[in-house]
């Protein structure tokens, strides 16, 4: 019966078109292989992705020695595994990394590679100098298991068949490298720590409303930007904060096989681990620079401080429990609800005492998250900005409240949507895993009591509803869900096929193949969301020329190329509509469409030399107005009516000769590019 129910599953899987094309792909290995060199063998250059792999690597390795001595210290009377110690001393490192970043650009000393190579060196020589305390309480081979569970023998499945991991680590590190397409990384995960960088110090952004929430992830790159050298150092500095982004799914690899080896076996670890990294979700977020996958591994990282804690214990183990809490809580505004309120609720029930535990918990909260909200209620009155206005206020207007409300309102509520959400999450979503729920589901039903796996189930429930109740239902927002998911299909495919390890490597093999010719397959790129050409020269994604049919050989990133090789030293680009300036290496002014319109507000109700005077006095003397994105705005989450064709050409080119036309290799549908009169030396008038 439960192999007819698998071959079934199996059989909608494969209807939804984006699985059975890329199952195809199998028939095409030259497509494969044409599709990561850019159909040309010319054009392959790795030789700069090795200076962003050593600037990740020098990341997590201070975010290591950052962390070990903390973890040390906090894990006295706590039984842990060799790798499961240097997975909390990452994550703890990698949290307290973020918070300091972000401390020393509040100081207006994040830009120099000082405070930062200050810090590593303190850690270090302190953790050199306790060194003869490094292995104690440290078990060089096990870890405790919970009770309540039946476990296979470790000799059952071996730990060689972790290899399985490699092949889809290394293409989500390759793609992790690549330059940034996605709309949000280039609106502001990964434009507003340039932005901080170039400023040089962490400010209030009024024209970019996505730059006053939690970027605990995103700030990590600034380190990598202030020490990297030359004029474009932001842009390498970024690609490896992009990377060490890609980075957090693998971590929750490696914490689902220690965490699963303690819950189940060294089967469900290895089996939890390779099926997580086959969902095409993980690595569509982890490649493009998106933070969900930083937000689940946070989740996951203080779920298992949970389960390796041994309630009633007094120990100073709590404070870590909420570093991670705070740490998921600093990638975005859901990880309070997600991380530090379960972990919370867990500290209350299980704490002895009780008092203690709470304060140890909430102090290592503060410290993993605090500097973000009281960045906020310093900066703008609002710890929670731009949320719940109603509350604390805020310098934004009732309209510009009521715009941000209406384009992020939870969808109406009906049974049908429901089981359509369920639907998309048990696999019919075509960046869902293959093998995932089916597992999952025979892990639930296997469930025999432990307490900790009743913790993750409870959870996952709890992450569902309030996903449908509370957000506005996108599918990439259950992604920080699913290593939980994942350690619950462990479980489950390591309890039907104990004793058969050949069978369950086989089932981890195909796993791995689909989550791979998903992942990799032209397919799978939807407009601007995703890369392939995963050998081609950095250099040559970042400056073009864009080839046909390629994921740049789009309209805006022909302009940004354009403005890059147009503008000249001294000079400055207003943005009208387009708000992913990430790309541009010349100066630049722009805003979201939920901030002022900085177009709006220099020249409007203003004479012709008050104009002229406004835009000066700021520097700009080009402007770009990408007519497509303001339709798409208007249509959408709003936008000003005050720009219009009319205004543009009627009053500002015609009648009072302010701007002048520059000719572009786009139609005037998408957008037009304008000069001010009299401001470019050596331009016509």
């Amino acid at each position: 019966m439960l192999c007819l129910a698998l071959v079934v599953y199996l059989v909608a899987y494969l209807r939804v078109p984006l699985h059975l094309a890329s199952l195809l792909r199998l028939l095409l290995p030259d497509d494969i292989v044409a599709e990561a060199v850019g159909a040309d063998f010319s054009r392959v250059g790795l030789l700069g992705r090795i200076p962003i792999l050593f600037g990740t690597g020098l990341l997590l390795a201070a975010a290591w020695v950052l962390g070990s001595l903390p973890v040390r210290w906090l894990s006295v009377g706590v039984k842990l595994g060799r790798l499961e110690k240097q997975l909390f001393s990452l994550a703890c490192g990698l949290s307290l990394l973020s918070t300091l970043a972000l401390i020393a650009g509040l100081l207006g000393i994040g830009s120099s590679p000082f405070p930062y190579l200050l810090l590593v060196a303190a850690a270090s020589l302190a953790l050199w100098r306790t060194r003869d305390q490094a292995h104690e309480h440290e078990d060089a081979g096990c870890v405790s298991r919970s009770p309540g569970l039946e476990t296979a023998r470790d000799d059952d499945f071996s730990a060689h068949w972790s290899w399985l991991l490699l092949p889809l680590g290394l293409l989500i590190l390759l793609g992790a490298m690549l330059p940034p397409l996605d709309f949000d990384v280039r609106e502001y995960h990964m434009q507003v720590p340039k932005e901080w960088f170039q400023a040089g110090k962490v400010t209030f952004l009024e024209h970019n409303i996505y730059g006053n929430m939690p970027l605990g992830a995103e700030i990590l790159g600034l380190p990598a930007m202030a020490a990297w050298p030359g004029k474009l150092g932001w842009w390498w500095g970024s690609l490896v904060g992009k990377t060490l982004v890609g980075c957090f799914s693998i971590l929750t690899a490696l914490m689902l096989i220690v965490l699963g080896h303690r819950l189940h076996s060294r089967a469900a670890g290895i089996a939890a681990a390779v099926l997580y990294l086959s969902i095409p979700w993980v690595g569509l977020v982890s490649m493009n620079g998106l933070i969900e996958g930083a937000l689940g591994f946070y989740l996951l990282a203080a779920f298992a401080a949970l389960v390796a804690w041994q309630p009633g214990e007094k120990n100073r183990w709590p404070l870590l429990v909420g570093l991670l809490a705070g740490a998921a809580a600093a990638c975005k505004y859901p990880g309070l609800l997600w991380g530090v309120l379960p972990a919370a609720l867990a500290i209350f029930l299980y704490a002895r005492p009780r008092v203690p535990g709470l304060l140890l918990f909430s102090l290592g909260a503060l410290v993993g998250c605090g500097g973000w909200y009281l960045k906020n209620l310093a900066l703008v009155g609002n710890p929670f900005y731009p949320l719940m206005d109603d509350w604390f206020g805020g310098s934004r207007t009732a309209q510009q409240v009521a715009q941000w409300a209406a384009a992020h309102q939870v969808p109406a509520f009906s049974l049908a949507d429901l089981l359509n959400k369920l639907l998309d999450f048990a696999g019919r979503d075509q960046f869902q895993g293959m093998l995932l729920i089916p597992c999952a589901v025979i892990g639930i039903s296997g469930f025999r009591g432990n307490r900790h796996v009743r913790w993750a189930i409870y959870f996952s429930a709890f992450f569902l509803v309030s996903w449908w109740l509370l957000t506005h239902h996108l599918p990439r927002f259950w992604v920080p869900l699913l290593p939980f998911i994942a350690l619950l299909a462990g479980n489950g495919a390591s309890t039907v096929l104990a004793g058969r390890p050949r069978l369950l490597a086989s089932l981890l093999v195909v796993s791995m193949l689909m989550g791979l010719l998903v992942i990799s397959s032209r397919v799978f790129i939807q407009s601007d969301l995703h890369d392939n050409r995963l050998l081609v020269s950095l250099a040559q994604l970042r400056d073009g020329p864009a080839r046909d049919g390629e994921p740049d050989d789009n309209p805006l990133k022909l302009v940004h190329r354009h403005l890059n090789q147009l503008l000249e030293p001294g000079q400055k680009v207003l943005l009208v509509g387009d708000a992913t300036p990430f790309d541009l290496q010349v100066p630049v002014l722009y805003n979201t469409c939920f901030d002022n319109c900085l177009f709006e507000t220099m020249i409007k109700d203003l004479s012709l030399q008050e104009r002229r005077q406004r835009l000066s006095d700021a520097g700009i003397t080009h402007i770009f107005i990408q007519w497509s994105e303001i339709r798409r705005y208007l249509n959408s989450y709003g936008f000003t009516d005050f720009v219009t064709p009319e205004l543009v050409h009627g009053e500002l080119v015609a009648e009072q000769q302010l701007l002048k036309k520059v000719p572009l290799a786009v139609s005037d549908e998408f957008g037009e590019l304008f000069i001010i009169r009299g401001q470019i030396v050596g331009s016509p008038d």
